[in-house]
């Protein structure tokens, strides 16, 4: 019996294919959830008379982005990448749209968000083909 080793991205296309209806529907989610965020943002910032509570709500930014876009990209890796990806998209409909400050900071938080596991992921791979003497 022959058996060929399949690379991981190959094993993963073989037993779940991506069709582009997975990122372009997880592009859209993360465009509505990143505006609902930056509404609820903008909310709590003209509300509050607090700042440790208007410091918090930026860090939600972050957890709303990072959490379901671990979840998704576990599931299904492109899933979590379009969700960060529209979430980024959010932040630059913010820029035009509504304040200019939380649209750049959700987007360039988003972005660093899709890099870092991108890297890790790209160079893990690279990493384990160096044979040390």
């Amino acid at each position: 019996m022959d058996s060929k080793a399949l690379i991981p991205k190959e094993q993963d296309n073989n037993l779940n294919p991506t069709k582009p209806i997975d990122y372009w529907l997880f592009i859209t989610i993360g465009v509505a959830v990143s505006q609902g965020n930056m509404i609820l943002n903008e909310y709590i910032n003209e509300t509050s008379n607090y700042t440790y509570i208007q410091a918090i709500s930026y860090l939600i930014i972050i957890f709303i982005a990072m959490v379901p876009g671990i979840v998704l990209g576990i599931w299904k890796r492109p899933r979590g990448y379009g969700y960060l990806f529209g979430y980024v998209i959010g932040g630059f409909i913010e820029v035009v749209v509504g304040d200019t400050y939380i649209g750049i900071y959700t987007a360039f938080v988003s972005f660093m968000l899709i890099i870092i596991p991108h890297l890790i992921f790209k160079h893990w791979r690279s990493v384990s083909k160096v044979k040390f003497e």
